[in-house]
């Protein structure tokens, strides 16, 4: 019905006749296999249609012997699978551009980090060299607050391009031991200032007893 002809028609080709001619090669072969040693039969391929155009199909026979094991006919079903296909495509389509945003994510962080990372190590190349000029001791502890401030951020740049990495499945962990009482007192260092303004009092209290 689909097609306007019948497999028992005068066509020649028979069905194989709107198979498409792209997949009609494959089909021939896996249909003359179950033909040589008959079995279930399966196969998606595009039929044309009445109207010639082209549709997604699954078809599926099974051989039916008469009592004496004779092949008599074949008993089978045509099934428009156009809809599954169809999202089968868009699916692809979907996965590919998700895939290519990532890309263009991951090169967008890659470039800003190289951006923001150059004047961020002009600030960490000049903080040493203001140290050892004659400053007062409040503002030597004030420049290595801003240092200590600048390599943070750079790290967090670091991690931000790491995890762009990880999403894109390019990140290798490292497992490493560090000083946990070190990166607190650095934390706290930086926004005693912060909590200064707003008349906080930020205190770092580690009992000797931890580990």
């Amino acid at each position: 019905e689909f097609a306007g002809t019948r497999p028992d028609s005068d066509n020649h080709e028979g069905w194989i006749g709107v198979v498409h001619p792209e997949t009609r090669s494959s089909v021939i072969s896996d249909w003359n296999k179950a033909l040589t040693t008959p079995g279930p039969f399966e196969v998606e391929c595009m039929l044309r249609s009445k109207t010639s155009e082209y549709c997604w199909h699954l078809i599926r026979a099974l051989p039916v012997s008469d009592n004496e094991g004779k092949l008599t006919k074949w008993f089978g079903t045509c099934t428009n699978i156009e809809e599954q296909k169809r999202a089968e495509r868009e699916h692809i389509r979907a996965k590919e551009v998700a895939v290519q945003a990532v890309q263009i994510k991951t090169a967008f962080v890659a470039n800003m980090s190289h951006e923001i990372r150059t004047p961020l190590n002009g600030i960490l190349g000049m903080v040493p060299l203001i140290s050892d000029t004659n400053l007062s001791q409040e503002q030597r502890d004030n420049f290595m607050i801003i240092q200590k401030c600048a390599e943070m951020l750079l790290g967090l740049i670091s991690d931000v391009l790491s995890f762009s990495k990880l999403e894109a499945g390019k990140m290798d962990l490292d497992t490493e031991l560090f000083p946990i009482e070190k990166l607190l007192e650095d934390v706290t260092e930086i926004v005693t200032a912060q909590a200064a303004e707003k008349g906080v009092g930020l205190h770092l209290l580690i009992d000797s007893a931890i580990p």
